[in-house]
């Protein structure tokens, strides 16, 4: 039986497997970036019915230019140790901008035998706060200075100004 939450997640309800099996399960189903940082969550990986042996853990992340790393990346799971910790690192900081409102990254914990268990984990890119904003190129007005220029894939492009409503005078100002 399929159940939906109140947290986007499906629960599922039903028989434990009859042959040995991997269940992988995220600490959160859904992670919000600050900024471009990297975040770390805990992923269980989980024995179902009598499996042992090792487990390798992948993910499969979008956007492009995203990076993760699991340590460790693979764990062993035994009779007496049926449930194992890792850690997942989720690092933003060289993906491809610009970034869509949310991406579903997909945990893979692969083992021996075939037996593979998936846990999703939505990824949510636009909720970000970039509150280190720097006023470099800025004159004592906090306004850009007009020398200011920036390049966009090599190619030099003219300086903009940024105002505020509550600095009358700035040149070129259209209200």
């Amino acid at each position: 039986m399929y159940v939906g939450s109140g947290s986007n997640q499906i629960v599922v309800n039903g028989l434990l497997p009859t042959s040995p099996a991997v269940q992988v399960t995220p600490a959160r189903g859904t992670i919000g970036f600050a900024e471009l940082n990297t975040i770390t969550d805990t992923i269980y990986v989980n024995s179902l019915g009598t499996h042992a042996g090792e487990v390798n853990l992948t993910l499969t992340v979008s956007p492009p230019g995203v990076a993760y790393s699991f340590v460790p990346a693979s764990v062993s799971l035994t009779a007496t140790n049926k449930s194992v910790a890792t850690k997942l690192s989720i690092l933003p900081a060289a993906a491809v901008l610009p970034l869509g409102d949310n991406y579903t990254a997909l945990v893979q914990a692969s083992a021996a035998g075939g037996s593979t268990g998936y846990a999703p984990i939505r990824l949510l890119m636009r909720s970000a706060m970039f509150t280190s904003i720097t006023k470099i190129g800025c004159n004592s007005s906090n306004q850009m200075d007009v020398s200011l220029s920036w390049q966009i894939n090599g190619s030099s492009v003219s300086s903009l100004w940024i105002q505020d409503t509550a600095t009358p005078a700035f040149p070129g100002r259209r209200d």
